[in-house]
């Protein structure tokens, strides 16, 4: 520990300390100032206000108790619950589920249309659809094949901008 007299030497304050800490804290703002604009900012998009792309379907995947309550011979995929109105999907013509059944003690809506690949690339649930959603941009195309029934077709469906929640 320092003695006092010593302590003093430190903290005292005079004409040259106080000129010799400006020139310091000059001297270091410049620096900072000129680094600043020498490297200007690159202002990026917020995420917030990105359109976001949306189709308005929801649902579940399709497993084989569910399939079995439906009678399709489907085993996996997605099976769409809900269409939103006025959505992309609606637009295109994706039907959602019609009627309630219990499946393992819990209501299920099916009937809807069970989407089998996106662009080609084959749907086991909603993590493969997810993958391709997250390369897409308002304006793009999503193409579904789906079972409706007993007949499988291709639906293009034109993402839309996600409205606000």
């Amino acid at each position: 520990m320092l003695s006092a007299p010593v302590w003093k030497y430190f903290v005292a304050h005079s004409l040259a300390s106080t000129v010799a800490a400006f020139a310091i804290l000059f001297v270091i703002v410049g620096i900072s100032f000129a680094y600043v604009s020498a490297n200007p900012v690159t202002v990026q998009n917020n995420p917030q206000t990105e359109q976001r792309p949306w189709t308005g379907i929801s649902g579940s995947n399709l497993t084989p108790a569910i399939a079995k309550a439906m009678g399709t011979n489907e085993q996996s995929g997605f099976l769409v619950v809900e269409v939103a109105p006025n959505s992309p999907a609606e637009k295109a013509g994706i039907k959602g589920g019609d009627r309630a059944v219990t499946v393992d003690g819990r209501q299920v809506l099916v009937g809807g249309d069970i989407i089998i690949e996106v662009d080609g690339q084959p749907v086991t649930g909603f993590t493969d659809i997810q993958q391709h959603f997250q390369q897409k941009h308002v304006g793009d195309t999503m193409r579904f094949t789906v079972v409706r029934g007993s007949v499988t077709m291709q639906i293009p469906v034109v993402l839309e901008e996600s409205p606000a929640t």
